[in-house]
């Protein structure tokens, strides 16, 4: 069976490839070599044009091979999701304003160079519906995850869009693990249908969603959003409300964290040359005897300023954490203050971070970000220091690109360096050398 829905797919893909005569854009080859101290050496290799694709990757230390075929028609290979399909599987987790919101619905070739990922097919049947099946493995389970959606445009201004999926674990062999027990017991088999809706104006605009979760012996579960946006003169509004249900299980057969979000972003451009950005947003947690460290609520605020002649940034950021916890709850304050500048390939970003657990200061953190672009060469570091109670950390990164007409090389470098009171120092390099070609 699996190797007649391959054939079929590869007559859908390759077919119009062959057969359309609509003028194309031009071929482009594409090599990406990697070799990591860690991870070997890795491959990617492809041939084609922004339409039609043929791509190749290699790693040799997982010994996987992937090839995949993209076409507007159909897609072999690995594959991801926009929109609807995203925000489904990920619910009630957006700020105000997200550009999720924004996104088409659709499957998407999935081009990262990485070992892991989920390979599928997706179908097009024109403007009317298009269909995916997906398969991956994780830890504990083999799955796949199958559906239809479709998206129209009605007018200038509005956009509805619809997915109905399935999701099926189908391997049960971890019973002993925790979160595998947890998803058996709440999310084997789950059907997910949702709605979205749309409409914009220059002054205001509206978007919702919807979706309902199903799973044999358990309520129906349900999931909502509702984030309009309001614009006067310098000063742009936009507001989020969203939450599941008790009984929403997300498409990877899991339950969301959150049951109710709440949010403001404001953004005020006084004159040209000023840009700011403030949010509020808070968070109410499920409470579930599956995991007890579910519960309690969470609230943020953040806010920055942007002088664009100089390309300047300076703001702040602050998170304030109540989680349900061996019976009582504990809170966790997270504070950030940063300021940077920032200008095509040049950039230099400085931040504190500080963290309290019941008033009391647990960690603190420095970074420090450096970037310098001088005609084909880039540079950048960043450097990380992080100080607990009892160890501290210290990351070091290092970058460094050269482009010579379409062939780019590039190195990495990097160092952790842990040091413990009462477990033994731990200390790791990494290094990776690189080439991209393009012709």
């Amino acid at each position: 069976m699996a190797k007649k829905i391959i054939a079929i797919a590869l007559f859908i893909v390759i077919f119009p490839m062959l057969v359309f005569s609509e003028k194309k854009p031009g071929k482009e080859f594409l090599l990406k070599a990697r070799m990591t101290s860690k991870k070997g050496i890795e491959n990617l290799i492809s041939i084609g044009n922004s339409r039609y694709q043929i791509l190749f990757m290699d790693f040799r230390e997982s010994e996987k091979q992937v090839f995949n075929i993209y076409t507007p028609y159909a897609d072999l290979g690995r594959i991801s999701a926009t929109g609807l399909l995203r925000e489904i599987k990920n619910p009630a987790v957006h700020y105000p304003g997200s550009q999720i919101f924004n996104e088409k619905t659709r499957i998407v070739p999935d081009r990262r160079l990485k070992a892991t990922g989920n390979r599928g097919i997706r179908i097009d049947a024109g403007n009317i519906v298009s269909g995916f099946f997906e398969e991956g493995e994780s830890t504990y389970s083999n799955l796949s995850w199958k559906g239809i959606y479709s998206g129209k445009k009605i007018g200038k201004r509005a956009l509805i869009n619809f997915a109905v999926t399935e999701y099926d674990e189908r391997d049960d062999g971890q019973r002993n693990i925790w979160y595998a027990d947890r998803k058996i017991r709440y999310g084997r088999k789950v059907t997910n249908a949702a709605f979205s809706a749309s409409y914009k104006t220059g002054l205001w605009g509206i978007s919702s969603a919807g979706a309902m979760s199903h799973y044999k012996g358990a309520n129906n579960g349900l999931y909502f959003r509702l984030s309009p946006y309001l614009r006067y003169s310098f000063i742009k509004l936009d507001f989020i409300l969203s939450g599941t249900g008790d009984s929403y299980i997300k498409p990877d057969g899991s339950f969301p964290a959150t049951t109710l979000r709440k949010g403001i972003a404001a953004l005020i451009t006084p004159v040209p040359w000023i840009r700011i950005n403030t949010r509020y947003v808070t968070d109410v947690l499920h409470k579930k005897e599956s995991d007890i460290r579910y519960g309690g609520y969470t609230e943020e605020l953040f806010g920055s300023v942007v002088l664009r002649p100089w390309f300047i940034e300076s703001g702040f950021s602050a998170k304030n954490r109540n989680i349900y916890k061996d019976n009582y709850f504990n809170n966790y304050i997270d504070t950030s203050v940063f300021i940077g500048m920032k200008g095509g390939f040049n950039k230099i970003v400085f931040e504190k971070k500080d963290t309290y657990k019941d008033h009391e200061k647990i960690s603190q953190t420095y970074r420090i970000e450096a970037g310098a672009g001088i005609k084909n060469i880039s540079l950048y570091t960043l450097w990380k220091l992080k100080e607990g109670i009892d160890e501290k950390e210290i990351n070091i990164t290092s970058r460094a690109r050269i482009k010579v007409r379409k062939i780019s090389l590039f190195s990495e470098y990097k160092i952790v360096s842990v040091e413990r009171q009462t477990k033994a120092d731990k200390k790791s390099t990494e290094y990776t050398i690189g080439v991209d070609a393009k012709f």
